[in-house]
């Protein structure tokens, strides 16, 4: 088994995602995983944009 949680971007709302495999789930694992990698390095790269410093 693998699950997790999601919440609606919006509303109060949240769902569970299980999923249920005869094997390995490593790959649905590692696939979600880069993707919520991702979208947390583009949301970081939006709200907390870095500058470069250029000292004289």
């Amino acid at each position: 088994y693998f699950g997790f949680i999601t919440k609606h971007p919006l509303l109060p709302r949240f769902a569970c995602h299980v999923f249920l495999s005869n094997v390995s789930t490593q790959p649905i694992v590692e696939s979600i995983g880069r993707a919520f990698k991702r979208s947390y390095d583009e949301y970081m790269a939006f709200a907390h944009p870095t500058e470069d410093i250029y000292l004289e």
